[in-house]
């Protein structure tokens, strides 16, 4: 058994899944420091401050994980004397901040992604949460070393590549099986990325029709938000089943287990959590056809859309089909997607870099 000692800066609702499951269900011991999920440009800088005096007093782990949210670099040189040499060092991309989508009124800091880039250099191993999100830091690491004035580093994408593995969090789901409801589902984060404008304004125009349906509004949301919230709340009220954030898990699950479809309209999305535990609970999915959506659900065309109109008009054909439903295929396929799954991948690793 081998003492890992993971540290998560940003230990937010979907960052922590991972981390939480290896401590609880790895077969080696796992060590969990953890800081809240507030101001993640200070976590990203400071984490490593925060993190030195709590990992001297331990004793010193034999594989180190993180997250994209430490600075490794700077982690390392405040503890140097206190870990091993030749600690094996594991990082697990659930985000980056080259491409991470930046609110309309910022500009994005390069320093941030130059911190990503320095931590995928540190480690032995890079584990990203998708195919999608690989490809695209990738792309964009050889897009931004690209614009240094001089002395431009060759080969760091490659690099990156060589040391790299793609496995998503897992899910952590209980037996469900809720009569389906004519529910369409939004259980996404409450911000500009997912633009949910796009989305209330398709549900203004099957308003207008004469389908059954109800809105099962949730997600996350935060003190800012886009202000086409309010107006589709007082627009569409008589279509609200749910309207707001359901802080107990389970009562979220079960009401997203009533819902026939879950539609997104993100821009942006690296691993897509929230749709892929509403398809492993038989709703099914309408998602862009773009980001990581098209390798969630296989290529398979019948769940993925183009534009506005293609989103509106496949809605109208799934609600005025009663027999429409998620099939077992896929709904197995992403269920499949475990805690004892993936920590069984995890612990194969942590095998590997104790036998190097």
């Amino acid at each position: 058994m081998a003492r890992i000692l993971f540290l998560d800066p940003y230990h937010g609702p979907s960052h922590r899944a991972l981390s939480i499951a290896l401590r609880d269900h790895s077969r080696h011991e796992v060590t969990l420091l953890t800081l809240p999920p507030h101001k993640w440009k200070w976590r990203m800088r400071g984490a490593a401050f925060a993190f030195e005096p709590l990992v001297r007093a331990l004793a010193p782990p034999e594989i180190l994980v993180c997250t994209d949210m430490l600075n490794l670099p700077e982690f390392l040189a405040l503890v140097r004397g206190h870990l091993p040499p030749g600690l094996a060092v594991i990082s697990y991309f659930h985000e980056n901040q080259l491409t991470y989508p930046v609110a309309s009124r910022d500009e994005r800091d390069i320093h941030f992604g130059l911190t990503n880039i320095h931590t995928a250099l540190a480690s032995d191993r890079v584990v990203f949460n998708s195919a999608f999100h690989r490809g695209e830091f990738l792309e964009a690491v050889d897009g931004l070393l690209q614009t240094m004035p001089d002395q431009r580093p060759e080969g760091i994408p490659a690099r990156i590549l060589s040391r790299s593995q793609v496995l998503g969090p897992p899910l952590d789901l209980p037996a469900l099986d809720q009569p389906k409801e004519n529910l369409i589902l939004w259980n996404h984060r409450w911000e500009e990325d997912k633009d949910p404008e796009s989305f209330f304004r398709v549900m203004r125009r099957l308003d207008l029709t004469r389908l059954d349906f109800k809105l099962m509004v949730l997600g996350e949301t935060f003190r800012d938000q886009p202000a086409c919230f309010e107006a589709a709340r007082r627009d569409l009220a008589h279509r609200i089943e749910h309207w707001g954030y359901l802080p107990s898990r389970l009562e979220y699950l079960e009401q997203v287990a009533r819902c026939r479809v879950v539609v997104s309209t993100a821009r942006h999305e690296f691993f897509g959590l929230a749709a892929r535990e509403a398809i492993a609970l038989g709703c099914l999915p309408l998602l862009p056809r773009r980001v990581v959506y098209p390798e969630m659900v296989g290529g398979r065309d019948e769940y993925l859309y183009d534009t506005e109109d293609d989103l509106f008009a496949r809605l109208t054909r799934m609600l005025a089909d009663p027999q429409a439903q998620c099939p077992t295929d896929l709904r197995d396929e992403i269920a499949a997607h475990t805690v004892k799954r993936v920590v069984s991948q995890w612990d194969e690793w942590f095998d590997e870099a104790r036998r190097v």
